[in-house]
């Protein structure tokens, strides 16, 4: 049996982390001693760091509360289709910043451009003369 300074440095997680968690119903103490501090077992030092490992894919605690009751197959599912959606999610918000830099990029290219004297194509007129709006009406 651990204390939870102990399950805390081998599990390198915060004694407030593991009464959270606790509170959250993700662990159970093994047992309270009769002063009313926590221990733990093995299994228990091994199911936070299963947790660990969910926090680690970003699901949030009461995902990970949801996996834990589930077994084999049916949690295979659940991460899968979890994953998935995390990936659709992450695959989108790559699109979106590769469009802000392309944007950006454009603005960069037409700025020096037009220091330079050189003419401005229609598209990199449009992104100059945004980029100078939003200057102009930050300074009011």
């Amino acid at each position: 049996m651990y204390t939870i300074s102990e399950v805390g440095k081998l599990t390198e997680m915060t004694p407030r982390s593991l009464r959270h968690y606790e509170e959250m119903g993700l662990i159970t103490p093994s047992r309270r001693g009769s002063n009313g501090y926590r221990y733990y077992s093995k299994d228990i030092l091994t199911k936070i760091l299963e947790i660990k490992k969910y926090k680690m894919m970003d699901f949030s605690l009461v995902e990970i509360n949801s996996f834990l009751n589930f077994k084999g197959s049916e949690l295979e599912e659940i991460l899968n289709t979890k994953l998935n959606a995390k990936l659709q999610s992450i695959e989108e918000e790559v699109l979106r910043l590769t469009k802000s830099k392309n944007e950006v990029e454009t603005q960069l290219f037409a700025t020096k451009n037009f220091f330079k004297g050189q003419p401005l194509e229609l598209n990199q007129r449009r992104v100059f003369v945004e980029a100078i709006k939003s200057e102009v009406l930050e300074q009011l």
